[in-house]
């Protein structure tokens, strides 16, 4: 479990990001979350994704922007993420 690390990129509150985090949370997933309203956090995703979209999710270095459930589940089972 330890050699996976998830971040979800988040901002203001949206439907699309509440739908993130509870697709998480149905997946028990334990994740960082990073706000782009901070600079730092911006900065970086920008820098992986050259889009300051949220939400986002970052598994491994493996971005997608947008909470797209498909995409989303190729990248978790992908990388087999470790459960809770």
């Amino acid at each position: 479990m330890a050699d996976y690390h998830v971040t979800l990129y988040s901002g203001p509150e949206t439907q699309e990001l509440e739908w993130a985090r509870q697709y998480l949370k149905q997946m028990n997933v334990q994740y960082e979350e990073k706000n782009i309203l901070d600079p730092g956090a911006r900065g970086e995703l920008y820098h992986h994704t050259h889009r300051a979209e949220y939400p986002a999710i970052n598994v491994n270095g493996h971005f997608v922007s947008g909470f797209f459930k498909e995409k989303w589940d190729h990248l978790l089972m992908h990388n087999a993420v470790g459960r809770t």
